[in-house]
């Protein structure tokens, strides 16, 4: 006997197919809900590992700009400070623009050995007799020197029967500083 369709039957088979799709996108669903819950959870790390970068990327340019600070203090203590090597050519040659500029004439200046714990010393002599007020200006002009030079001793005489301004000036010790 052939069954027919019939009006209970279809309602059953759609019931049926109708309970099937429902389930299959309940199931769907709650497979790309999780896939969706995954994917917010990887997302999350990523602008946490974001912000975390940007953090540090904040801390590289303050380090960085804070070097650049440091470099411009290093350059200055570096102008402050002549090193071992280089500090007689240096000193020799500010000495003699500083006695130039004053209008002072000096002997070439000579440096006593310098030991490892002590400053060099630069020992100058002068043709005398000298101008008191030039004498001034050029030890004005040592002191104010960078790299940093310090008289450490000055012998000065008044010239007899000479002008009020004339001084006689023995060995000047200058200490230069050095790193």
């Amino acid at each position: 006997m052939a069954k027919t369709f019939n009006p209970q039957a279809l309602r059953a088979i759609l019931i049926v197919a109708l309970i099937a799709a429902m389930s299959g996108g309940a199931g769907l669903f709650y497979t790309e809900f999780s896939n969706v819950q995954e994917f917010a959870a990887e997302v999350n790390q990523t602008v946490a590992t974001a912000d975390a970068s940007s953090v540090n990327v904040q801390k590289l340019q303050s380090l960085k700009n804070e070097l650049a600070q440091n470099q411009t203090f290093t350059s200055k203590v570096d102008q402050l400070f002549a090193t071992p090597a280089t500090y007689q050519n240096q000193a020799t040659m500010d000495i003699n623009n500083y006695a130039a500029t004053a209008g002072i004439r000096i002997n070439a200046p000579t440096f006593e050995q310098a030991s490892p714990d002590v400053y060099p010393t630069m020992n100058v002599s002068f043709r005398n007799p000298v101008s008191y007020s030039k004498l001034i200006h050029f030890l004005d002009s040592i002191e104010g020197n960078i790299p940093k030079m310090q008289v450490t001793n000055i012998d000065i005489s008044h010239v007899k029967n000479g002008s009020a301004d004339s001084v006689t000036v023995n060995t000047l010790k200058i200490m230069i500083a050095t790193r």
